[in-house]
């Protein structure tokens, strides 16, 4: 009775995620190609999201699926994690400040044949996208926005076919709506129309990618980790409503009085007013870009670990929403990640805790030009954090902080995003699948 009611906690919080949450960005770049690209690395954010080298029966992550058959019997993990951001977009001398948070992910994992079948599944972002920018010239004002993103659920297994050796698999579903939309809001004639046009991909599609594991033993506590995952270019289907109308523009004044105080507010209300056209096509063809990455990893337990990645994502061959982008470009990383546990014996708790810190370097599938220069912007990012173990449980609360710096950074003059995020993650381990026998 005990395991039906977690199992049926579980499923509710997966089946309520979509009603309740969506990643948000709040980034300008997210305006390129898909936006904002998510690395599911669950708890391993704190360490630059190094993942193919690192291999832990406490943690849980989607980077390199072969992870998952370390996770050790009668074992059940659960985490959700959250994040809180703080951006800042400066150009020229034009700087604005933006905040978004929300809840990120849900994952669990298991064993199906301990140290032999692992099996997880997550609710995390594909991408998302967020922004908005305004212009201006003697006859209107435009507004070009972007929000939504698309989530996905992740079934992943992972198998130990010999000692040392793990193979694993993702499967994906893919499932979410982007919408773009522009608007003009004519200055010089209060008799024409103000118009709107808005663009609804909606995405519905399956996507795969797997990923190995060898970790070779040194000594009964040291270890070295190899790893590598790969996905094909892969082609998914969407649907795209195209809407094109007319709209009115009126000011609303709000009058609020709170402690002596008169708080006065004037919005913007739009009405629209008639249709060009909504027009919906089905089944457009959208690509998933191949990429590659390996790492390396060596860990002694409950001292320390240190672990590098290194990926390529070949963007030059794929079309974007249906068409192919002028604004993709393929893309490099590197990651370095380290953590320590200064005394896991210790009495005292702060000596008992790792503490995890990263460095990663990102280049932006994105290229673009200003100026008469071609950017070629990059995301450069340092991380580090810890895990805050819970009294008498196995279960434990990891907050992650993470700074750094985007855009092209030879050119003074362009759009640089500087962004401080943080996150916070649950950690759940409970004991299931044992059966208690009373003599």
């Amino acid at each position: 009775m005990r395991i039906i009611k977690k199992t049926i906690f579980v499923a509710l919080l997966f089946a309520s995620f979509q009603a309740f949450t969506q990643r948000t960005t709040t980034s300008l770049y997210s305006r390129y190609g898909y936006g904002d690209m998510y690395v599911p690395s669950c708890n391993y954010v704190q360490m630059g999201n190094v993942a193919n080298g690192i291999r832990s029966s406490k943690q849980i992550q989607f980077v390199n699926p072969a992870h998952h058959s370390v996770i050790e019997k009668e074992t059940f993990l659960f985490q959700a994690g959250a994040g809180y951001s703080y951006r800042t977009f400066s150009q020229e001398n034009q700087q604005v400040s933006k905040i978004d948070a929300g809840i990120e992910y849900l994952a669990m994992a298991f064993p199906i044949i301990p140290q032999k079948w692992g099996m997880a599944a997550a609710l995390t972002p594909f991408n998302s996208v967020g922004y908005e920018i305004q212009a201006s010239d003697s006859l209107a004002q435009y507004t070009y926005s972007g929000k939504g993103g698309i989530n996905q659920f992740i079934w992943s297994n992972a198998i130990s076919p010999i000692e040392g050796l793990s193979v694993g698999l993702n499967l994906s579903f893919l499932f979410g709506v982007t919408d773009y939309v522009s608007r003009a809001k004519v200055l010089v004639d209060e008799y024409s129309y103000n118009t709107r046009k808005q663009l609804s991909y909606d995405t519905k599609a399956f996507m795969w990618d797997a990923g190995l594991q060898y970790s070779y033993a040194i000594t009964d506590n040291s270890s070295f980790t190899f790893g590598a995952t790969y996905r094909n270019k892969q082609t998914f289907n969407f649907h795209k409503q195209s809407f094109l109308g007319n709209y009115n523009v009126t000011e609303q004044i709000d009058v609020n009085k709170k402690k002596n105080k008169t708080i006065t507010t004037v919005y913007e209300v739009i009405t629209e007013i008639d249709t060009v056209h909504n027009i919906t096509t089905r089944n457009i063809e959208s690509d998933i870009p191949q990429q590659i990455s390996v790492g390396v990893g060596y860990s002694v337990a409950d001292k320390y670990t240190i672990a590098c990645d290194a990926g390529y994502t070949n963007w030059s061959d794929v079309t974007v929403w249906g068409k192919p982008s002028e604004y993709s470009d393929n893309a490099r990383f590197v990651r370095l990640g380290f953590e320590i546990i200064p005394n896991k014996r210790a009495t005292n708790y702060f000596k008992k805790i790792p503490y995890r810190i990263g460095i990663q370097y990102n280049e932006l599938p994105i290229v673009y030009t200003f100026d008469s220069q071609q950017l070629h912007p990059v995301d450069f990012g340092i991380s580090f954090g810890s895990e805050f173990l819970l009294k008498q449980t196995a279960n434990s609360l990891a907050v992650s902080l993470i700074a750094g710096k985007r855009g092209d950074m030879s050119v003074s003059n362009s759009l640089q995003e500087m962004y401080g995020i943080v996150k916070l993650q649950i950690n759940l381990k409970e004991t299931w699948f044992l059966q208690r026998k009373i003599d």
